[in-house]
Formats: structure tokens, sequence, C-alpha cells
């Protein structure tokens, strides 16, 4: 199991279902060694489990639990693809998006 699960336990956490594909989309691709993951959102399989816009839809708040949702689809995916998250030694970079009312002009800049 690793260190991973036995930890989003620990804090009341847990994985939802994988990231269903629609297509031909791959959610994670592994090559030499390293696990590759697409862009994911808050999903629980097909389910989306949050919509909207941080500011017109979302509060602050709700902002931060979506990105929380959205980093446990990515773990669930990672999974799937893996069979377990016991390998997986470190997270090597993240690239972040994100939908607010006050900084869709500038949000690339603030995430960089």
């Amino acid at each position: 199991m690793g260190r991973i699960e036995p930890s989003l336990q620990a804090r009341g956490l847990s994985l939802p279902e994988p990231l269903t594909s629609p297509g031909n989309f791959q959610p994670v691709r592994v090559h030499n060694g390293l696990a590759y993951i697409a862009g994911h959102g808050p999903f629980d399989g097909a389910q989306p489990l949050v919509q909207g816009l941080v500011g017109i839809d979302l509060s602050l708040e709700e902002g931060y639990d979506a990105a929380r949702l959205t980093a446990l689809s990515m773990f669930a995916s990672l999974k799937r693809e893996l069979g377990d998250l016991g390998p997986t030694a470190a997270l090597a970079g993240a690239p972040r998006s994100s939908a607010t009312a006050w900084e869709a002009e500038n949000q690339v800049d603030r995430l960089s």
C-alpha cells in the first residue's frame, strides 16, 4: 500500500473512482519509469464533483476543496495505472491551472 494511502486515511480522505477516460484520452502514461499525469479535475469516475469559477460560483474555500479533490482524482488514476501507489517516490512537477473570476486574464502569471 505504500505511504500515500495510509496518510490520506489518517486525514480522513479516500480515493475516488479513477477518472473515466473519454475517447482516446489517457489520464496517465508511464514512460521510462516516470508516470505522466494528464489534465484532471475534481471527478469521481465520470461524475464531476465540483464545477464553476472561484469568485463567481465558488468561494475561495470551495476552490481549495476542488483542488484537493482534483489531487485525489489524480492519485486514483495513478493507482489504476500502477496497480499500487507504493512505487510512487516523488512528485516531480505538477502543472497547475485554475478558473477564477478575478484572475482569469493573469492566471498563468500567478501560477508560475
